[in-house]
């Protein structure tokens, strides 16, 4: 009875890793809500805004390289895993790390093919 509360040692592990992607999505909106904001502003104002202040407000809102970056950073954590399932002993336990790393792997490449698919429409000053 008096060790229940190691069972939830996995479960705060688990939250305190999610909290991480979660904090930072929070931060994107709040950031982009800001540009949208301040856009709104500009816009109702009786003088219409230059357009260095639009490219700025755009490149804020949707950086070039975003998906490229995030494309790499899934690439990398897919190959590290795979990699890692080498060092477990057990091949159940190197099948299921295997398996797992599939998913970012896919999310790699989806954030590749995107940063593909917009080149063309994002200027990349």
């Amino acid at each position: 009875m008096g060790d229940d509360w190691v069972a939830l040692v996995p479960v705060m592990v688990v939250l305190g890793i999610a909290a991480i992607p979660i904090a930072a999505q929070y931060f994107a909106y709040r950031r982009h809500k800001m540009a949208l904001n301040t856009a709104r502003e500009l816009l109702r104002a009786d003088d219409l805004p230059d357009e260095a202040v639009i490219r700025a407000l755009v490149r804020g809102a949707a950086p070039p390289k975003k998906d490229l970056r995030r494309g790499i950073l899934f690439l990398g954590l897919a190959v590290a895993g795979f990699a890692f399932s080498f060092v477990l002993e057990t091949s159940q336990a190197r099948i299921t790390l295997q398996a797992a790393t599939l998913f970012p792997l896919i999310l790699g490449s989806a954030y590749l093919a995107f940063h593909w698919l917009n080149r063309d429409t994002v200027d990349g000053d």
